[in-house]
């Protein structure tokens, strides 16, 4: 519970922040050279990185993916132990000793012509022991308690990789932005230049002021200082990505994937929520903490309740091997009752029912917040989508706006004042667009997320699979 509570954390920064076909590229990303992420050496050439590729990465070297895998087999491991106690045990003893016995210590003066010490004489003991729990109900559901342990162990498991899908997701949604910044930081500042050098032929042809010359060329470093500004953000998101899918950090790479805006599939919010109850790990293991808790609390009953066992032996006796040698066996069948034992199990019992009450109020609190989830993920999709249309829609008028006040500053009909504001209203509307469609994306794979679908349900949702 800490560690998925700890995974949606990072989540929650990162959003504040802003295969069957898989090519002969995606395999050598995903088991470079046939060896870890963090002994694989950087290729001297830049690696294509599809989405899908570093999905599929994430989801083979990240840390919190092998140490999920370690909790799971930690869990069998005690599941294991814990049904031991109701299987068959059986273990061997052979030995061979030699011993003298002194009559007179335990009493027996001694025979006529019987000396009171004995020996000594050799004794040979060969024997194989069988002990077997017939009925033990403690061992039955403490059995049971750690076996849905184990079943949590694996869905925490599958909540991590979910959450490692979204994360890796994201900062490959992020990079995608940065770059498309990138290259409209680019485009402004040749649109910046052109329009410098249109400032600085009027000036020279006696048209404007050198006062709109000045203004031209500060507009043209500030829309440099962006292109360098963006160019930083990328490198430094491409950083982040790669130790997520623990790529070598001197490791260069491109991305190949656009991830445009897509429209989500109509879904209604009771539907997304009968999914996410059926579907989602976390919920699950909620569901199975419960379930723990009442197999714990049989158990701390069960101690008052009587076990039967069986204990069993065969083997042979001798002075040696051979000589004297003879089998023998025997077999015991027991019965044990509690009578008072100081009141412990009754502080067990009380123990397992707090345990009990505090995982089904959990529970029933989990059920709001998967609500509450499937219901933030699809209005932050809906507002989203709205914001991207109205971005685009912006980035079409601020077009319009800075060619009409090109026009009239190229005529001479005003100065390039216009024109500055022109630009700045060009790459605000396309920031904003920038920014809409990561949001959307983002929103989108969260929704996914929500209803439990991460590790397939996100790259359906983004159209990067069928």
């Amino acid at each position: 519970m800490t560690r998925r509570f700890g995974l949606l954390c990072i989540l929650g920064v990162f959003y504040a922040a802003y295969a069957g076909g898989a090519t002969a590229t995606a395999q050598r990303l995903v088991t470079p050279a046939g060896q870890s992420g963090d002994a694989a050496q950087p290729a001297p050439v830049a690696l294509p990185l599809t989405l899908s590729d570093a999905v599929a990465r994430a989801l083979l070297y990240n840390i919190d993916i092998l140490n999920g895998q370690h909790d799971v087999d930690e869990a069998r491991a005690v599941h294991d132990q814990a049904t031991s106690r109701l299987l068959p045990h059986l273990t061997t003893r052979t030995a061979m000793s030699s011993q003298q016995v002194n009559l007179a210590a335990f009493g027996f003066s001694g025979f006529p012509g019987t000396p009171s010490v004995v020996g000594p004489f050799p004794l040979f003991d060969s024997r194989l022991f069988l002990s077997q729990a017939i009925l033990d109900l403690d061992a039955l559901h403490h059995n049971r308690a750690e076996a849905t342990h184990a079943d949590i162990a694996r869905l925490d498991a599958q909540q991590t990789r979910g959450v490692v899908v979204l994360t890796t997701v994201n900062l490959y949604l992020q990079a995608v932005s940065d770059r498309a910044r990138i290259a409209a930081a680019s485009a402004q500042f040749d649109t910046a230049t052109a329009l410098h050098d249109l400032a600085v032929g009027l000036k020279q042809a006696g048209m404007v002021a050198g006062i709109d010359v000045l203004r031209a060329d500060l507009q043209r470093q500030t829309a440099r200082q962006r292109v360098l500004e963006a160019e930083h953000a990328f490198e430094k998101r491409k950083l982040l990505l790669a130790r997520a899918i623990e790529l070598p950090l001197g490791q260069p790479f491109v991305l190949t994937d656009t991830v445009p805006y897509r429209p989500l599939d109509d879904t209604s919010v009771e539907r997304a929520l009968g999914e996410a109850l059926a579907l989602r790990p976390d919920y699950r293991a909620a569901q199975a903490e419960v379930d723990a808790a009442e197999a714990a609390r049989s158990a701390a009953v069960a101690e008052r309740l009587p076990a039967v066992d069986l204990a069993a032996d065969v083997g042979t006796v001798g002075r040696t091997p051979t000589q004297d040698a003879h089998g023998t066996f025997s077999v015991v069948g027991s019965i044990r009752v509690p009578i008072f034992q100081g009141g412990r199990v009754s502080a067990r019992v009380a123990e397992a029912d707090a345990l009990l009450r505090r995982r089904r109020d959990e529970l029933a609190s989990f059920r709001s917040r998967v609500e509450y989830d499937v219901r933030v993920a699809l209005l932050d999709e809906r507002v989203a989508a709205e914001q991207v249309e109205l971005a685009r829609r912006s980035m079409d008028l601020a077009e319009q706006e800075l060619e009409q006040a090109r026009n009239r500053f190229a005529a001479g009909i005003s100065g390039n004042i216009e024109v500055v504001e022109a630009q700045a209203s060009v790459a605000t509307a396309t920031d904003n667009h920038i920014a809409g469609v990561y949001a959307h994306n983002f929103a989108k794979a969260a929704f996914s997320h929500a209803v439990g679908g991460a590790e397939t349900g996100i790259m359906r949702v983004l159209g990067e699979q069928p």
